[in-house]
């Protein structure tokens, strides 16, 4: 199994777009990802800063994650 970041995106019960970032969990032919949108950490100010990198790259590598409407 393996995971990425990927953009989600959603609308809201006022008809309001909302995107935010997941985490994504492929393998076995199966995918799955966080119930809660997630926020960038870390323990350092380096971790930050990689986790950031980590995101961005995945969020352009990734299609739009398309969830169920509010």
């Amino acid at each position: 199994m393996s995971w990425h970041y990927q953009i989600a995106h959603r609308v809201d019960q006022n008809g309001d777009h909302w995107y935010s970032i997941r985490e994504v969990y492929d393998g076995d032919g199966s995918v799955s990802f966080t119930e809660s949108d997630i926020a960038p950490g870390g323990a350092t100010r380096d971790e930050l800063v990689a986790d950031l990198r980590m995101m961005l790259a995945d969020a352009e590598k990734w299609p739009v994650l398309e969830l169920d409407s509010d």
